[in-house]
């Protein structure tokens, strides 16, 4: 190994131990109240070093953000793996969001802080990094439907694209319900395996021929 790539290597150990402490102290403490001086705290390095990996506060959670993109694309990946009709596959991503998502309840918000419109923008490269790993996901998603329309389960004029944006739509919005904060006093709860049920409900009814 030269001496360059045992540099580069070197740094991105470096890196990815400041996003270890830095999920450590944000999912402790909440994004708000962490700042770039606890983070130097608790990796025992200088303000300084800590810039030479990341411009702000704003892009270490950005960066963060990515690691659950990734993470959640090896979970969609292993369900489009799997066999069966396109409709099953389809079923089989939105169970492999929701295991995600209440597996990695942090990694969930660090996405959905930065989908959402009014969330914050970083820099490059991660922005493109990020947005990669979001078509990607997607991307399982139309290939399923379409397999789906090919194999008989899937209505034929679904429009592939569209309804895959949709569908992540859905299951998003369905998480943020199941992790909310408990209702007042006197308002009735939500039952999160009713909910999960009428959503799947919901999908076959939408897209089965």
């Amino acid at each position: 190994m030269g001496t360059q790539e045992r540099k580069l290597r070197e740094r991105e150990r470096r890196r990815q131990a400041i996003l270890d402490a830095a999920e450590s102290l944000f999912f402790e403490m909440g994004l708000e109240k962490s700042t770039m001086d606890m983070l130097a705290e608790k990796t025992e390095l200088s303000k300084g070093t800590l810039y030479l990996y990341f411009a702000s506060k704003d892009q270490v959670y950005y960066a963060i953000h990515v690691r659950a993109k990734k993470l959640l694309c090896q979970y969609l990946a292993e369900a489009a793996g799997k066999k069966g009709t396109g409709l099953q596959q389809v079923l089989a991503m939105g169970q492999a969001f929701l295991n995600f998502a209440q597996t990695y309840p942090n990694y969930f918000r660090a996405i959905a802080f930065y989908d959402l419109p009014g969330g914050s923008v970083a820099e490059e490269p991660w922005a493109t990094e990020a947005h990669l790993y979001g078509l990607q996901g997607i991307d399982y998603c139309v290939r399923a439907l379409k397999t789906g329309q090919k194999d008989g389960s899937i209505r034929m004029d679904i429009e592939a694209n569209s309804m895959a944006l949709v569908l992540v739509a859905q299951l998003k919005g369905l998480v943020m319900l199941m992790q909310a904060p408990p209702p007042l006093d006197g308002a009735e709860e939500f039952n999160p395996v009713a909910l999960e049920a009428a959503m799947f409900d919901l999908v076959r009814a939408g897209l089965s021929r």
